[in-house]
């Protein structure tokens, strides 16, 4: 009899074992009860050794939620919709994203499920082996898929909260300080961000033949971009651009980026931090934006709450 992994490990596992778009599995269904303590010893865990317990075990059965070592264990409605799980073995399944989703959605805020949402459509995963913190990846799915699904749940717990995050969320960010400073300065201020508007993620802008000389390639990405009004961030530090030479690329790339007329502003974790060097690099994107600012200190005291609230998941 299989086991259907979800919550907390379901994250995990999506983060360790899945890089490229997902195949979920046709006609699966959480029809199993348990009745008696679930003995992991007869099932081959083997892809799980790098997984910390407990284990989080969905249940359909209210009976089956007694708690013992190695097992946690989360009451499920057994009537989900298609895409609802993915394949480990044929004795182990996982959460897709989508449902992943829902599930965190209930024991995370809102911004940290936006967050969540996006590094499944984003480029990277955490990886605690890497040196930087995270390893890059395909996307696992979009937020079209992860509002469409969560658009077929109804009645479960926590598909409200993941379904706003979803509508909230974007693709193509390759790191988490990314994916974080987008949400600080671009949600809106009804959830505490900055309101400024979305730009694009990792965008890859073709250069010109001097500025290909200056960096020596065809192309730079571009962490955060304004496209039309030919502004960037680009990203600096922890879980991203770490070493020497990341850092000396960067250089090379703000300089390609200003043959293009481009204007890149730098951005670290400091800086995200500091409520002073934040609003100031705010405006900066402002005045390039023509955009306004919130100038009520409830916004901006917010505005540092969730940035705290963002790097809590992380260790930050």
């Amino acid at each position: 009899m299989p086991i259907f992994l979800g919550h907390r490990t379901a994250e995990l596992i999506l983060d360790k074992h899945f890089d490229e778009p997902l195949q979920t599995v046709e006609d699966q269904s959480l029809d199993h009860c348990w009745s008696s303590q679930l003995d992991l010893s007869q099932l081959d865990l083997t892809p799980l050794t790098d997984i910390p317990l407990p284990f989080d075990v969905l249940v359909t059965n209210p009976n089956s939620l007694t708690k013992w070592s190695g097992v946690r264990c989360h009451l499920c409605s057994p009537n989900l919709p298609y895409a609802s799980f993915l394949e480990i073995t044929p004795d182990i399944y996982v959460s897709s994203p989508a449902f992943c989703l829902i599930q965190r959605a209930r024991e995370l805020t809102l911004a940290q499920t936006i967050a969540l949402a996006s590094r499944f459509c984003g480029n990277y995963a955490l990886d605690k082996t890497e040196p930087s913190g995270i390893r890059q990846r395909q996307p696992l799915t979009t937020p079209e898929e992860l509002l469409s699904y969560t658009n077929h749940c109804k009645g479960i717990k926590g598909v409200k909260r993941a379904r706003r995050a979803a509508s909230l969320a974007f693709p193509n960010s390759a790191s988490p300080m990314e994916t974080i400073s987008m949400l600080v300065y671009c949600l809106p201020t009804r959830l505490y961000g900055l309101g400024l508007s979305t730009p694009a993620m990792n965008y890859e802008q073709t250069l010109s033949p001097k500025a290909k000389r200056l960096i020596g390639t065809d192309f730079i990405r571009i962490d955060l971009y304004w496209r039309q009004h030919r502004f960037g961030l680009e990203y600096q530090g922890r879980y991203s651009h770490t070493s020497d030479t990341d850092i000396a690329n960067d250089i090379a790339r703000q300089l390609a980026a200003k043959a293009m007329g481009i204007d890149l502003q730098m951005l670290t974790i400091e800086q995200l931090r500091n409520p002073y060097q934040r609003l100031a690099i705010a405006q900066t994107i402002a005045t390039h934006t023509g955009e306004g600012l919130p100038a009520t200190k409830h916004i901006l005291g917010a505005n540092q709450r969730l940035i705290e609230e963002l790097l809590l998941p992380l260790g930050s």
